[in-house]
């Protein structure tokens, strides 16, 4: 896979993530998958956390931190 395409969809992932709110102890706790599908808290942080992320981490950290297995 092209690494370029790969780098912009963990963007796109962490960008979708924080403005639904999908993260933190209640998210990972949550064990309804369907409560899990619908997550939507519209926390609209979702730019503000990519270039906090693109600030703080390195390559290796920046994997280790955000790989999910939706991106596997």
């Amino acid at each position: 896979p092209n690494p370029y395409l790969v780098g912009l969809r963990f963007f796109e992932d962490i960008e979708d993530r924080w403005n639904k709110g999908r993260f933190g102890k209640e998210w990972e706790e949550c064990e309804d998958p369907n409560k899990k599908e619908s997550w939507d808290l519209e926390m609209g942080e979702g730019r503000e956390k990519i270039f906090e992320v693109r600030r703080r981490y390195s390559d290796r950290f920046f994997i280790e931190e955000f790989l999910t297995e939706k991106l596997v």
